[in-house]
C-alpha cells in the first residue's frame, strides 16, 4: 500500500498547494465532502472515479494518477524513461527540440528531414550543415542550452549522453568490438 500512501500524500500536498479545503476539493471532484475525508484518512479505498476527479481537477493523465494511486502497475522502467523524456522535450522550446532531433538523427546515422518554411526563419541554412566545425556546433549547443530550463538539463544530458554511447557501442559492434553500456538511472 506504499503506492496508496504516496498518493494519499500527494492528494493533500496538491490540495494545499491550491489552497482549498477538502469541501472545495470534493466541490470540484463532485462528490460529497465527507467522501473525500473517508478516503484521505484511509477509511475508505481510493476508486477509480476518485483518481479520475483528481486527474481532472489537478490536470493529470489519469493513466499517471491511476499509477501512482496503485490501482494500474507501475511502467516497465525503460517506458517511464521514455515517457520522462517526451515529457522533458515536448516543454522546451522550438529551436531546443529542433537541435535535439538533428543531434539524435545524426547519432542514428539518420539524414534530417528538410526543415520546414517556419524552422528555416529560425535557423539559417548553415545551421543544417552537416560539416560544421566544432566551434560552430559548440555555439549552437551553448545557444540551445542557455535557453533549456534548469530542471530539463540533468535528464537531457543523460539522454544524449546514452544516444551517443548507443551510436559508438553500435559503430564498435560493426567492427567486432563489443561495449556494454553504461546504467545511467539515478
Amino acid at each position: 500500500m506504499n503506492a496508496g500512501n504516496d498518493f494519499l500524500t500527494w492528494v493533500i500536498t496538491e490540495t494545499e498547494r491550491h489552497g482549498w479545503s477538502y469541501s472545495e476539493l470534493a466541490r470540484r471532484m463532485g462528490i460529497t465532502p465527507a467522501g473525500v475525508t473517508r478516503v484521505v484518512n484511509g477509511e475508505r479505498a481510493v476508486t477509480y472515479d476518485f483518481c479520475m476527479g483528481i486527474a481532472r481537477i489537478f490536470d493529470r493523465s489519469p493513466e499517471g494518477v491511476l499509477r501512482v494511486a496503485g490501482l494500474l502497475p507501475p511502467l516497465p522502467p525503460t517506458v517511464a524513461e521514455e515517457q520522462e523524456i517526451v515529457r522533458i522535450v515536448r516543454g522546451l522550446s522550438s529551436e531546443a527540440r529542433t537541435m535535439i532531433l538533428k543531434m539524435l538523427r545524426g547519432l542514428n546515422n539518420r539524414q534530417p528531414s528538410p526543415p520546414s518554411h517556419h524552422l528555416q526563419a529560425q535557423f539559417p541554412p548553415s545551421e543544417y550543415v552537416d560539416d560544421k566545425s566544432e566551434e560552430d556546433w559548440m555555439k549552437l549547443w551553448n545557444r540551445i542550452w542557455d535557453k533549456t530550463p534548469d530542471a530539463a538539463k540533468h535528464t537531457l544530458v543523460l539522454a544524449i549522453q546514452h544516444a551517443v554511447e548507443s551510436y559508438q557501442n553500435r559503430v564498435g559492434e560493426e567492427k567486432g568490438e563489443i561495449k556494454e553500456l553504461p546504467n545511467y538511472e539515478d
